[in-house]
């Protein structure tokens, strides 16, 4: 007669665990839209860059908000570029500014007030939310061995199935570097990024009810990904 050794999994989807859990999507992606041709991190080795800020073009931004997504941008270009010195014009609630600000305007008056050979200036674009319930299930069989002790088959025990609840923050941001003495960026990138929350239920007959949807990722969270994604744009 055939007998059963323990459980082995085989899944037909992904089984979350029951409760909040913080996932990001896929890779921070980024599209470089202006470079001038001899423009890379060589530029920038010795010198000194000041971060203005960010320019909130979606009117939801909070001053810590900006705050981070200038130290990231700042902490990354000192990464990239050889003895680079990076500092933030004003301070951490200083970084957010107008939704009607100009960039050109920006950078030329943090060139005109400051020393730093470059300035760069962030724009917002988007940062919102969105949400939805996601549905998987998975067999859970045990293998089946006849008296001999070799494996004849396997056989489902439970299915388990799973409702999620999904809380996601899309954010996208262009960086401009100005260079003293032209009259225009000498470096354009625009970053996007996407990070999730979910929240599970798990019953063995039939899909659960979706469960509470959680809070979203604050702007805050995205900020490394972004930031690095903006950087990697940046020519050896």
């Amino acid at each position: 007669m055939p007998v059963a050794n323990p459980l082995l999994r085989s899944a037909w989807g992904i089984l979350s665990c029951a409760g909040l859990a913080l996932a990001g999507a896929s890779c921070a992606s980024s599209r470089l839209e202006w470079s001038e041709p001899e423009f890379g991190r060589a530029a920038l080795r010795g010198e000194n860059v000041t971060v203005a800020g960010v320019i909130d073009r979606c009117g939801r931004l909070s001053g810590r908000e900006a705050g981070a997504l200038s130290s990231t941008v700042a902490l990354q270009l000192r990464k990239r570029g050889k003895d680079v010195a990076v500092q933030r014009s004003g301070g951490s609630q200083g970084q957010r500014l107008s939704r009607n600000a100009n960039v050109a305007a920006v950078a030329r008056e943090n060139l005109r007030k400051g020393k730093a050979r470059y300035v760069l200036v962030m724009e917002l674009l988007e940062n919102g939310t969105s949400r939805d319930v996601d549905h998987s299930c998975e067999e859970i069989t045990e293998a089946v061995y006849d008296k001999e002790g070799k494996q004849v088959g396997c056989r489902v025990v439970r299915i388990d199935y799973t409702t999620r609840s999904i809380a996601y923050r899309h954010a996208e941001i262009r960086c401009h570097l100005w260079e003293r003495g032209r009259s225009d960026a000498v470096w354009v990138v625009t970053a996007r990024h996407r990070e999730s929350r979910s929240r599970s239920r798990i019953a063995h007959c039939d899909y659960p009810p979706p469960p509470p949807f959680p809070d979203p990722p604050a702007l805050a969270d995205l900020a490394d990904n972004l930031g690095r994604a903006s950087l990697r744009k940046l020519r050896r």
